[in-house]
């Protein structure tokens, strides 16, 4: 979010000018006028600094990878590691999950639901594609995420 503080002064002092004659009209006293500026003014600002340190991160989708190798670089944090030989079979994700609880409520699941679970997290397949891969109707997966979610929250 990019914060222009000329044009944002602008609209905010075209504002307060329109406000003040209005107060005025209202029967207002100046200094209780005064008080609502210095208040907006302080929000203003606080805005101001929100908006400066916001941090927007690039789409990824698209496979921009410089773009993650420099905020990688930047942002030692945002660096995971996931060694995929440490883990066989394609539904190994599931003990890389720290709750005790629903890592058991994971394994629970039929294989249909933990495919289905699988495509939508590990995969990043949207419904569509689920839907199409089992030959039903997008609503039908959706229900069926549903009714995941039920079971691995009530376990």
């Amino acid at each position: 979010m990019k914060f222009n503080y000329t044009r944002e002064k602008r609209k905010f002092d075209a504002r307060w000018k329109r406000l003040q004659e209005e107060y005025k009209a209202a029967g207002m006293d100046r200094l209780a006028i005064e008080e609502l500026r210095a208040f907006d003014w302080e929000c203003f600002c606080s805005q101001r600094v929100y908006c400066k340190h916001q941090l927007m991160l690039p789409d990824l989708r698209d496979g921009d990878c410089a773009v993650l190798l420099a905020l990688t670089k930047k942002y030692p944090a945002l660096q995971i590691s996931f060694d995929e030989m440490d883990f066989s079979g394609r539904y190994a994700w599931i003990n890389t999950v720290e709750d005790d609880g629903l890592r058991e409520r994971l394994w629970a699941l039929g294989a249909r639901d933990l495919e289905i679970l699988t495509m939508l997290v590990m995969d990043g397949s949207n419904r569509t594609e689920i839907a199409k891969c089992f030959g039903v109707s997008c609503s039908a997966i959706t229900q069926r995420i549903q009714k995941i979610r039920k079971k691995l929250k009530n376990g």
